[in-house]
């Protein structure tokens, strides 16, 4: 079987496998969408109930706010009632006093015109109807009216004892109809009655009866008030409590939330990152999804491990360095030629090798050979293609290098060249020349005939160091 039928055969034994283990392990990891379904349905469910216990503080703190409202309104109308009552008195009590007809005037145009205590009742009646309150306000307005008609009748007996044309008088006055025994008083003994009439007994006995009445009202408007705002005072209190209890439990789902997100996520990405850049193999854990991406990358990194053992990686590498050779290089040059990405291309040449391999022997530029490699693997990343090209020619492929990056690399060229200078088992001192061409949209066509280029003008003009193109992109 070829090649790739074996790889194709073990992918489709590796997948099988893949989704035995997944089957096994569905039951016993947590899956990534229920948890966060879970999670966010649980924090749906408390701002919902924190919504509504935020409506129901609402509606009881404007039920109490309302309520003092309403009490402080219809106190108001009680001390209207009462003042107008006492108002009315003073109308009639001048009358009496003065005969001073103005007193009639102002008297029936409360009565007829201006009607505050029939305001201040009806205003009670609306807020607080068909309550204890609403009844005492209405008998003091009975009282009240019953004063009313006995101020009338005192009124009529002054003005026909006064002498004032009865055209002057209003028409309730005129509707007032006397007593027989009383039409047949003189005027003194009809002023005598009028006065008695809103200065006597029963007069004061009924004016109390207002003022107690309306006293009565206004203690059973505080009651009510009290007793909603002892209610309401109540709720406020269980809703503060039972909204302190939410905002408690939306904390601590936060809190699990955060603490099964870095266990079971953060955690387990920072590990894999750690034994990946350790190149050690990766153990399964955190969430389904992430060890279901722990499995498939164990996958794939065997498969590829098989690959290269099957396909003769002996092949791609120099034997006598160890490092890629130039058919791997160009490979390499073609996988990268549609990125995009910013690279560099150096070219290395050993100066004077000829002379080393005629004076020293074969051995020693073997020797030398052996130790640029390894300079030139301890100077540069992980990352970068080192490859050997044979004779004394080396070639890097620099990925992701950027503007201020490009001094490094003469740096590191320099500094290979002072361990070079440094004769080390009996090797002589040595020295590169380098010319390095760099690009920010990818492995371009021509990019490694500038490095090329730059190469020879360095050698051209002195050797040891390294030249970059003068025309590459920065």
């Amino acid at each position: 079987m070829n090649f790739l039928g074996i790889l194709r055969e073990r992918a489709a034994a590796k997948v099988e496998q893949t989704k035995q283990e997944e089957g096994q392990h569905t039951s016993k990891r947590v899956r990534t969408r229920p948890l966060c379904v879970g999670m966010l349905s649980a924090a749906c469910i408390l701002l919902a109930a924190l919504i509504a216990v935020a409506v129901y503080v609402s509606r009881h703190y404007r039920g109490a706010q309302e309520s003092m409202a309403g009490y402080i309104e219809a106190e108001k109308n009680n001390l209207l009632l009462r003042n107008t009552s006492d108002y009315l008195t003073d109308q009639a009590r001048g009358y009496a006093a003065t005969m001073d007809f103005q007193f009639v005037e102002n008297y029936y145009e409360e009565i007829n015109g201006t009607q505050r205590r029939e305001k201040a009742l009806n205003a009670v009646k609306a807020m607080y109807p068909n309550t204890p309150a609403c009844t005492f306000m209405t008998t003091a307005y009975h009282y009240s009216n019953e004063l009313v008609r006995q101020e009338s009748y005192a009124m009529r007996l002054i003005a026909e004892a006064s002498g004032e044309p009865e055209e002057n008088w209003p028409a309730d006055l005129r509707a007032v109809r006397l007593r027989a025994a009383d039409q047949l008083l003189s005027p003194d003994e009809k002023g005598d009655t009028a006065i008695e009439l809103v200065y006597g007994d029963s007069y004061t006995i009924t004016k109390n009866q207002i003022l107690q009445n309306l006293d009565y009202s206004l203690d059973e408007l505080y009651y009510a008030m009290r007793d909603t705002m002892q209610a309401d005072d109540r709720a406020l209190g269980r809703a503060m409590w039972g909204q302190g209890a939410l905002f408690f439990l939306l904390f601590l789902e936060t809190a699990c939330a955060v603490l099964l997100i870095g266990a079971l996520a953060v955690r387990p990405v920072k590990v894999y990152l750690s034994y990946l850049q350790k190149e050690k193999c990766v153990k399964a854990g955190g969430v389904f999804e992430m060890e279901r991406l722990t499995l498939q990358y164990e996958d794939v990194q065997e498969l590829s491990d098989a690959a290269k053992l099957m396909s003769g990686e002996q092949d791609s590498r120099d034997p006598l360095t160890g490092l890629m050779n130039r058919r791997a290089f160009d490979h390499m040059k073609k996988m990268l030629s549609g990125q995009q990405d910013p690279v560099g291309v150096v070219f290395l040449k050993i100066d004077h090798l000829r002379s080393v391999n005629e004076g020293s022997g074969y051995e020693a530029g073997d020797r030398l050979l052996q130790r640029v490699a390894n300079l030139l693997t301890e100077h540069f990343r992980a990352t970068d293609t080192i490859a050997y090209f044979g004779g004394n020619e080396f070639a890097l492929i620099l990925l992701g290098i950027r503007e201020q990056q490009q001094k490094l690399v003469v740096q590191k060229v320099d500094s290979i060249n002072k361990s070079l200078q440094r004769p080390q088992d009996g090797l002589p001192p040595a020295s590169l020349s380098a010319g390095a061409a760099f690009s920010h949209a990818g492995l371009t066509g021509d990019l490694c005939q500038k490095a090329s280029a730059a190469l020879q003008e360095r050698r051209e003009n002195g050797h040891s160091g390294c030249g970059v193109y003068a025309g590459a992109e920065n």
